[in-house]
């Protein structure tokens, strides 16, 4: 891909204004140039050396706007034009990005540097002026295109991230992840900035080895003072790398005259807000593999020790799906002020507990009842254990899931016996131990707690679940009844196994999954439609990086590489989309420091990356009928094993 600045006027300049090309450009979605004689050569260049992708920057006595080639070109006879609107002879569709603006030259200055400014079209490569503003250009539309994907996965609850190796997808994943856990975006204002910093405060910069004093809290900007110079990032820069966090980002993407400033100032923001830093704990990363099933992921049978002392115990247990939907729907629960338990029930119970622990603390046994005997011996996580003093060997236990569920049926319990006769139908896991559940509810009912309504104190928290791999196990077997779950959100669904003699499962609507799925791999098994369309689909496929990462996007190996994924050399059975290599492969490496910053003086030689990476996946490729097995093919994946760096 290249970069180009074009003067798009005729040659009667003082008549076209900066509206009327505003307007063409608006109106009809392309830019051109005229036919005329003495533009031969660059009628020639913009014919043939232009391409989908390249980025174009309009001049008109300046910089006017920026636009993205989309397609091919088009040639219109003069007798067909249009000329109360434009001359173009020669004409490409294009995407406008942005017109150019104060925001626009607060970023990277006004001046187009590296050009002869008399020349209708040519190619921008010595500009740092259209480079700079390229970038910038690839970087918002990247922010925009994560924006989409989230606002996808809020309105569809999972996403599948689907494409060939070396796109990014597990990264995106996570990138997505992070800003969908983030404190909502609607919350960074110019008023909430303004709220959080003030003049005299030290903003450190991007790697902590500088420091900037705040001067002044303008209107429009936040002037800092430098070593060298005064600077003024806007509000909306701030608030852009408050949202996606950019300050984490690698440097080189955000050196300009105030991005690194902004960064600055966002990062000093979110660490006073967020002082015990990312909450992690909202999301969860695992991989899946052919061998995986529902067990693994949702609920299963395991053993553990037997507390009474002798042999092993077989009980259902959450499992990595089943503890995180209930995290989930806990957290969903209290932000509106409600609660999966009975707050009477929970406040009972941890007075209960609290009484039993300071008996426990002074060395006393707490006793169930006058004509009982059993004592309570130790507090678990899940429910008391009890014993007998002649029998102190063998120890039991009642779960506090079951004296809940006790607790809500007292209004049928009147005596033991009563208890006997419904713990099937109340679901109680430990059966037989009534006449202990029944002193345990009696002393329950004896406490004189406040009925406190839980107040809406905790904030809704999104969580996200990423599954790596998707596509490598059977889903249908692995989720289970959870398909169900996955359309209709809030909904209980009954799973085959009761942890806690409870059944049900809830996938709350502020639980989100998303799946990577590298389509190159045939060795899987293909989705089902039943759970296909419960998932909505994202391509992230392989792009050129030069015009973000100059030369440490290895273009030409790229480009080279590209051209072996076209119907010429792939087999009819694979789409080239889906196996392509994707960009990764082609980023220069280096050695990190400490703040995980690349060591530019410390390449790793990317030949090892050639030989050990990307020539050993084409051969495969080969080997696997990916390719054609003929000459031409095979002479050029030599060609590549052979490529000079």
């Amino acid at each position: 891909m290249a970069n180009w600045h074009i003067q798009l006027h005729p040659n009667d300049i003082e008549n076209w204004s900066k509206d009327d090309i505003k307007n063409i450009v608006e109106k009809t979605g392309y830019i051109g140039i005229g036919n005329w004689d003495k533009g031969k050569n660059l009628i020639t260049q913009f014919k043939n050396s232009l391409v989908k992708g390249d980025y174009v920057v309009i001049r008109h006595k300046g910089p006017l706007g920026i636009v993205k080639i989309i397609g091919e070109l088009e040639e219109v006879a003069e007798a067909n034009l249009n000329w109360d609107l434009d001359w173009f002879a020669f004409r490409r569709k294009v995407e406008l990005i942005e017109w150019f603006d104060k925001d626009v030259e607060r970023e990277i200055g006004a001046s187009i540097d590296g050009i002869y400014q008399t020349t209708a079209l040519a190619n921008a490569r010595k500009s740092n002026f259209i480079n700079s503003w390229v970038k910038r250009t690839h970087r918002r539309m990247e922010e925009k295109k994560k924006s989409e994907i989230q606002r996808l996965l809020e309105y569809k609850k999972q996403i599948i991230l689907q494409g060939p190796p070396g796109t990014g997808k597990t990264r995106l994943a996570k990138e997505i992840s992070e800003a969908l856990t983030s404190p909502k975006n609607s919350i960074y204002t110019k008023a909430f900035i303004k709220e959080r910093i003030k003049v005299g405060d030290i903003v450190n910069g991007r790697k902590n080895t500088t420091a900037y004093p705040v001067l002044e809290i303008k209107d429009n900007t936040i002037l800092l003072g430098t070593s060298g110079d005064e600077r003024e990032p806007t509000y909306d820069q701030i608030i852009e790398s408050l949202i996606g966090k950019l300050w984490t980002k690698s440097s080189g993407d955000r050196k300009s005259n105030t991005l690194s400033y902004a960064d600055s100032i966002a990062k000093f923001i979110y660490a006073n807000e967020n002082s015990e830093g990312f909450d992690y704990s909202l999301i969860k990363l695992v991989q899946f593999h052919p061998s995986y099933t529902y067990e693994d992921f949702v609920r299963g049978i395991v053993s553990v020790p037997n507390e009474s002392g002798e042999g092993i115990l077989y009980k259902a247990e959450d499992k990595t799906l089943g503890e995180f939907a209930n995290l989930a729907l806990d957290n969903y629960l209290r932000s509106k002020g409600q609660s999966k338990h009975d707050s009477t029930f929970q406040n009972k119970l941890a007075e209960l507990i609290e009484t039993v622990r300071i008996k426990m603390d002074a060395g006393e046994e707490y006793s169930f009842g006058e004509k009982s005997t059993a004592q309570i011996i130790a507090i678990k996580e899940d429910g008391f254990l009890y014993n007998f003093p002649l029998r102190q060997e063998i120890k039991y236990k009642l779960l506090f899931d079951d004296i809940e569920k006790v607790y809500s049926a007292r209004q049928k319990i009147n005596k033991p016996i009563d208890l006997r006769d419904i713990e099937s139908q109340i679901g109680l896991t430990m059966k037989g131990k009534y006449p202990y559940y029944y002193m345990i509810l009696r002393k329950l009912e004896k406490l004189n707690v406040e009925n406190v309504t839980l107040a809406k104190s905790s904030e809704l928290k999104n969580f996200v679940i990423i599954i790596d791999e998707i596509n490598r196990a059977n889903l249908s077997s692995v989720l289970g009844e959870l398909i169900y779950a996955l359309e209709y959100r809030g909904e209980e669904v009954e799973s085959v196994y009761k942890v806690g003699g409870d059944g049900k499962l809830t996938l709350p609507p502020n639980l989100y999954i998303i799946g990577t799925m590298n389509t190159a791999d045939r060795s899987v098994g293909h989705i089902d439609y039943a759970i296909r369309r419960r998932f909505a689909f994202v391509d992230v496929l392989p792009e050129d990086l030069s015009n973000k990462l100059g030369e440490d996007f290895k273009t030409e190996l790229f480009n080279k590489v590209a051209e072996l994924f076209t119907e010429a050399h792939i087999s009819p059975e694979f789409k080239p989309k889906d196996v392509q290599l994707g960009h990764s492969y082609f980023i220069q490496q280096y050695e990190k420091d400490d703040a995980g910053e690349n060591i530019k003086e410390k390449p790793y030689d990317f030949k090892l990356r050639l030989k050990y990476e990307i020539v050993p996946i084409l051969n495969e490729y080969l080997n696997d009928g990916v390719f054609k097995n003929d000459p031409v093919t095979i002479e050029k994946i030599k060609a590549i094993e052979d490529f000079k760096l």
